[in-house]
């Protein structure tokens, strides 16, 4: 993926939004489904970004931003593993961009479904 952007120039948007869910007790998870859980959610995530961090900060300006989940911001009942790991930069988007010091900002959005009218 980091030889294609380079081919094509280089990159200044990097969206994060794949993620795994486990709807069920986490009790009944499976160790299998922690492992997939955190590889999908939190390790790709971050490795994705730190690869494409240098082509990123290569550009007069960029952005990384991180999609969350509905249910893993506001802790579903029966759904304990999307009180999710996806990315330490969901929390503060801000802090993981000055960390990066470079002028890529970065942002999180969690959809929500709006509430229908009572």
């Amino acid at each position: 993926m980091l030889r294609h952007a380079q081919q094509m120039g280089g990159i200044n948007l990097l969206i994060n939004a794949a993620g795994i869910n486990h709807f069920g007790l986490f009790e009944n998870m499976q160790e299998q489904g922690i492992d997939d859980l955190i590889t999908t959610n939190l390790c790709a995530t971050l490795q994705l970004t730190h690869a494409m961090l240098p082509l990123l900060r290569s550009q007069p300006q960029s952005c990384v931003v991180n999609i969350g989940s509905t249910f893993g911001s506001i802790g579903y009942p029966a759904s304990a593993s999307t009180v999710r790991p996806n990315s330490p930069c969901a929390a503060s988007p801000k802090h993981c961009a000055e960390s990066w010091r470079t002028p890529t900002s970065a942002c999180s959005i969690s959809p929500r479904v709006p509430l229908a009218p009572r």
